[in-house]
C-alpha cells in the first residue's frame, strides 16, 4: 500500500471526476475527468436513468483499478448534493458498494464550495494577494450558482441560489420551441430568479479582484490549454457572449469543440455569468481550473484544513443576518470553548466536534428573530433551512439539535427520543454532550451583562468547579446555571458547581 498517496473521486450529475495525491510532495499524480451523458434527466425526471447508472459502475469499475494500479487504499467517493436528491440514488450508491467495495458520501453544495475554496487558498497563487484587498468568487455548476467575498485576507460571505445551466436548459426543455427570441427569454427568466438573490446580498463594495471558477465555456475558449488560469476583461467576455447568441448550435460544436449533447448548456452559462458579472460591477475577470476534487484532499481525517475559520465566519455572518446580541454570543463562545477544552478528560471529543460547539454557540439564538418565546425552537428550525458553509447534513443537523435543546428545558425522554432517531448513537452522545456545554455556559451570562470577566475550571474526582471572577451580583446566573447543572451531571456523571471569586482589579 502507497501510504503517502490518498484518492478523492467525486461523482456529479454530468460528470465523475478522480483525483490521485500525494500527501508526501503535495502533488497531483493523476486527475481523470468523465463525461455521463444523460445525466442530466436527474433535474427533469428526479431520478438517475438505467443507461447512466450502467455508465457510472463501468467509470467506477475503471476508477477502481486505477486505484489499484498506484496501489492507493485511502480512497474517498463523494457524491454531489443533486445526485444524491434523486429517488433513486441509494440504490445506485450500493450499487458502486457491491463493485468497487467504496462507500459513496453525500456532500452538499454548501461544502462543495468550502472545499472548492481551500482548493483555491492552497494551489491558487494569487490567492493571499487578492485576498488582502478584496476578492469576489463567483462559482457555478450544473445547478447552482455562488458568490463569496474575501476582504482583508478574511472570508466575509458566501450566497448562493439554485441557478446553473444545466437546470435552467431542462427547465425549459418543453417550451424552448416556442420561444421566438431565446437570449431576449433567458435574459428575463435568468433576470427574474437573480433579483430576488441579489436583494439578500450584503452590501458589496467596488470589485478589484474577481475570480471564476466551473465555468467549462470560459475556461475552454480563453485559457490555454496546459495553463491553469487566465485573466480577461469584460470586454472580452460580452464579445463571446455577443457570438455565441448570434451563432446556430451547430456552429458552436463546430467552432468551439463543443460535445452535441451539451451545447444547448452554453448560452444559459453565459447568460448567468452575465448577472452575476452585473451584480459586481467587475472590470476583469481571473479564470481557473480548480474545483471542488482539488480541494477534497483537505476532507480525509486528521488533516488540517486551511480555511476552517471560514466556517465560523459563516456562522457569524448568519448571526448578525438574523440578528444575535454580539457581546453575549461572545461571552458565550469563550465560556463553553474554555470548558470544552478544560474537560478533555471526561467528553473525549476532538477538533471537529469542537468547531460544531463553536458554530452553536454563535447561532444558538438566531430564533429570537422569529419570535423570542421558544427561541430555541426557531432556531433549529432555521438551522435546518440555511446554507452552513463547510458542515455537513449531519454535522447542521447536529448544531439545530444542540440549538433545540439549549435553552433551561430538559429535554423531554419522549421528545428527545422522537427528534434523535434520525441520528446514531455516537451522534446522540455528541448531541448530548455539547448540549451540557452550551447550557453551562449560557447560564453563565443569562443577565446579558457580561457581568463575570473570566472563568478557571477545575476537574475534580466528583465535581466540575467553576470559578467566576467578578464584582457583580450573579444571583441570577447561579440560579440558571443551577437548573441548568442537572443535564449535565447526567451526560456527563459529574456534579458542576458554580463559585464566585471577588476581582481585585
Amino acid at each position: 500500500m502507497a501510504k503517502n498517496l490518498v484518492g478523492e473521486i467525486l461523482i456529479n450529475t454530468t460528470t465523475v471526476e478522480l483525483i490521485i495525491y500525494n500527501n508526501s510532495s503535495n502533488t497531483v499524480i493523476e486527475s481523470v475527468h468523465k463525461n455521463m451523458q444523460g445525466g442530466s434527466e436527474i433535474y427533469s425526471s428526479g431520478s438517475i436513468p438505467f443507461s447512466v447508472a450502467r455508465r457510472l459502475l463501468v467509470i467506477m469499475q475503471g476508477y477502481r483499478q486505477l486505484m489499484a494500479d498506484y496501489d492507493v487504499e485511502n480512497v474517498q467517493v463523494w457524491a454531489s448534493e443533486l445526485f444524491m436528491q434523486a429517488s433513486n440514488s441509494e440504490f445506485i450508491a450500493d450499487q458502486i458498494k457491491q463493485v468497487t467495495g467504496y462507500l459513496v458520501k453525500s456532500l452538499n453544495s454548501s461544502q462543495e464550495e468550502f472545499y472548492r475554496n481551500q482548493a483555491i487558498r492552497t494551489y491558487f497563487p494569487e490567492f493571499a494577494q487578492m485576498a488582502a484587498e478584496n476578492l469576489y468568487i463567483i462559482g457555478i455548476n450544473s445547478g447552482r450558482l455562488d458568490i463569496g467575498y474575501y476582504s482583508d485576507s478574511e472570508f466575509k460571505f458566501s450566497r448562493s441560489v439554485l441557478l446553473g445551466p444545466i437546470r435552467i436548459a431542462e427547465s425549459l426543455e418543453e417550451i424552448e420551441s416556442q420561444i421566438v427570441d431565446y437570449p431576449q427569454f433567458l435574459t428575463d427568466f435568468i433576470g427574474s430568479k437573480i433579483a430576488d438573490f441579489a436583494q439578500v446580498l450584503p452590501h458589496l463594495e467596488s470589485c478589484k479582484n474577481l475570480l471564476v471558477v466551473g465555468s467549462d465555456i470560459l475556461n475552454k475558449v480563453f485559457i490555454p490549454v496546459n495553463a491553469k488560469s487566465t485573466t480577461i476583461t469584460v470586454a472580452e467576455f460580452k464579445a463571446l457572449k455577443l457570438k455565441i447568441q448570434h451563432l446556430s448550435r451547430q456552429a458552436l460544436i463546430e467552432q468551439f469543440n463543443i460535445q452535441p449533447e451539451v451545447v444547448r448548456y452554453i448560452m444559459p452559462e453565459i447568460f448567468i455569468l452575465e448577472r452575476a458579472f452585473s451584480i459586481i460591477n467587475a472590470q476583469t475577470i481571473t479564470l481557473s481550473r480548480l474545483t471542488a476534487i482539488d480541494g477534497l484532499i483537505f476532507a480525509q481525517p486528521g488533516l488540517k484544513l486551511p480555511g476552517e475559520g471560514e466556517i465560523v465566519a459563516s456562522a457569524e455572518n448568519i448571526a448578525d443576518q438574523y440578528r444575535v446580541e454580539y457581546h453575549h454570543r461572545k461571552q458565550v463562545e469563550t465560556f463553553a470553548l474554555h470548558i470544552f477544552d478544560q474537560l478533555k478528560p471526561i467528553h473525549h471529543l476532538g477538533h471537529r466536534e469542537r468547531l460544531l460547539l463553536h458554530v452553536v454557540c454563535i447561532v444558538h439564538d438566531i430564533g429570537n428573530f422569529v419570535n423570542s418565546y421558544a427561541h430555541y425552537i426557531h432556531s433549529a428550525k432555521l438551522i435546518q433551512s440555511l446554507d452552513f458553509h463547510g458542515l455537513s447534513d449531519k454535522e447542521q443537523a447536529i448544531v439545530a439539535m444542540v440549538s433545540q435543546f439549549h435553552s433551561s428545558k430538559t429535554p423531554v425522554a419522549g421528545e428527545y427520543q422522537a427528534e434523535a432517531e434520525r441520528f446514531n448513537k455516537k451522534e446522540r452522545l455528541l448531541i448530548a454532550k455539547l448540549t451540557a456545554i452550551l447550557r453551562i455556559a449560557d447560564a453563565l451570562d443569562d443577565s446579558r451583562l457580561q457581568k463575570i470577566q473570566t472563568i478557571s475550571v477545575s476537574l475534580r474526582e466528583n465535581e466540575v468547579v467553576i470559578t467566576a471572577t467578578t464584582n457583580a451580583n450573579i444571583l441570577l446566573e447561579t440560579w440558571t446555571f443551577e437548573q441548568k447543572a442537572a443535564f449535565f451531571m447526567d451526560v456527563f456523571g459529574i456534579q458542576p458547581t458554580l463559585k464566585k471569586r471577588v476581582s481585585r482589579k
